[in-house]
């Protein structure tokens, strides 16, 4: 058996070809994974199975971890053996790696159905086993609930998304009005403070009034006259006495 190089991250970006996900389209179809270094048995399991995901089909475990490096699968299906790196080298890679160690692996053999073979293989991260000659019913079964699982997971994942950018945008929005606010509430006290400081005052009398008294009264009163507001219930004429007559 041969180990595979590690790729270094230029390499690992060159490989990535997978366009995301554009939010408000459909979801693409989910991708199946085929390693068999058959290419009999390849075409067979594609044809049983391309009607439920996007089959990609690889003839050793090398190319395998190549296509792993394209985007998301829902399950590898992985052949136990073949020439170099066999399979069960090839899914502990799969397991060791952080973008591909939870993809799920179906382990496809024509021998060793002994317990200590198939005990090796959930040790190396199988899910499960289809031996071969692979009976269709049972492989479309397993595949399709795999595909059904990534599928929902994706769109749960997609729903989550959207969810945090509307959350986002909402925050920002709140987050503006709230300085709008405080940009406003600065104003109004700086223009109230310019007026508080000016020699004005701003009043309202009734019409006609005798004597005239003001109802109301904005401003420093007692700045602008000399005298507090409380002044004029005492003397009624100490207000009118001082205003200009035409």
């Amino acid at each position: 058996m041969t180990a595979a190089q590690p790729l270094d991250s230029a390499q690992a970006e060159a490989l990535r070809t997978e366009e995301p996900e554009v939010p408000g389209l459909p979801l693409k179809r989910a991708r199946v994974l085929v390693v068999d270094d058959d290419e009999r048995n390849l075409l067979a399991i594609k044809n049983v199975i391309e009607d439920l995901a996007e089959i990609e089909t690889a003839v050793s475990g090398d190319e395998a971890l190549r296509y792993l490096l394209k985007g998301e699968f829902a399950v590898i299906l992985l052949d136990v053996f073949m020439p170099g790196m066999d399979g069960y080298e090839t899914a502990q890679i799969i397991r060791q790696r952080e973008q591909t160690k939870r993809i799920p692996i179906v382990f496809l053999s024509a021998v060793n159905k002994e317990k200590e073979h198939l005990m090796r293989g959930y040790a190396m991260g199988a899910v499960d086993y289809v031996f071969k000659p692979v009976e269709p019913v049972v492989l479309r079964s397993k595949v399709n609930v795999f595909v059904d699982l990534f599928t929902m997971t994706r769109e749960i994942k997609r729903k989550a998304e959207q969810e945090q950018k509307l959350l986002d945008a909402n925050l920002r929005a709140n987050a503006e009005r709230l300085r709008i606010e405080q940009a406003l509430r600065v104003a109004e006290q700086r223009q109230a403070a310019i007026i508080q400081s000016l020699p004005i005052i701003l009043y309202l009398e009734v019409a006609n009034g005798m004597p005239r008294v003001p109802q109301f009264v904005g401003g420093n009163f007692a700045a602008v006259t000399g005298f507090p507001f409380s002044a004029l219930d005492e003397s009624p004429t100490l207000w009118s006495d001082r205003l200009p007559f035409c």
